[in-house]
């Protein structure tokens, strides 16, 4: 059985690849600059879902290995533009497809924001992800935003989203005011040795409000 579990202060990646049995194994004896990888973060698509995403079979091979789970939602092509609408049925996929591999009510999804087409106006892009967010809570879960390149928000924008409560940052220079960043992109894609897949390692920490996200674990026996 799995369930929902408030994260700790950790290691992980970040990956498109999909795990087996072996190589969700592989990756949890593996380290990163000396500390071992406890999670994983894999995606949904943005429509129906599709072949090289999320499956319950990976999921249970995920956990079965002692790796936590986090998912997020695939990103359209860089210039992309948002609208309410797409929010509302993004975030649905979204909720869907995470439902359907059994991700656990409780958890955080996460919405992917980067690649908005320049020039966009901020208060498009805040429309996206309010309606995004709202769909997911509407399913259960918790909204999460990746803040990477072009969103078009300003800190205190990304703070004053209404319906997310947690952010994970690329590994540029972003910020959000006052709450800050729970889940940080430390590189970019790296090897790590004996995992034959490339990853984008990334660390969980409190965020300025202490708080942290919250995953998928296999529950104690």
């Amino acid at each position: 059985m799995a369930m929902a579990a408030t994260a700790h202060d950790c290691y992980g990646v970040d990956t498109d690849a999909r795990l087996t049995a072996q190589s969700a194994r592989q990756l949890r004896a593996a380290t990163y600059k000396g500390h071992p990888i406890e999670f994983v973060v894999r995606y949904v698509s943005i429509g129906g879902e599709s072949g090289a995403d999320l499956t319950a079979a990976e999921v249970a091979a995920i956990l079965d290995a002692g790796l936590a789970l986090l998912v997020v939602q695939h990103v359209r092509i860089p210039g992309w533009l948002p609208s309410t609408a797409m929010g509302s049925s993004d975030g649905s996929h979204a909720a869907t497809n995470a439902a359907a591999i059994g991700y656990p009510k409780g958890c955080h999804l996460v919405v992917d924001l980067e690649g908005v087409l320049v020039g966009t106006p901020a208060d498009v892009v805040i429309g996206y992800v309010n309606a995004w967010a709202l769909a997911v809570r509407a399913a259960g879960y918790r909204a999460m935003l990746y803040v990477g390149y072009d969103t078009m928000l300003t800190p205190g924008q990304l703070y004053e989203l209404p319906y997310v409560e947690a952010y994970w940052s690329d590994f540029g220079e972003r910020q959000v005011a006052v709450r800050g960043f729970c889940m940080k992109q430390l590189s970019g894609t790296v090897a790590l040795p004996g995992v034959p897949f490339p990853v984008d390692p990334d660390k969980i920490m409190a965020d300025n409000k202490g708080d942290y996200p919250v995953w998928m674990v296999k529950e104690a026996a």
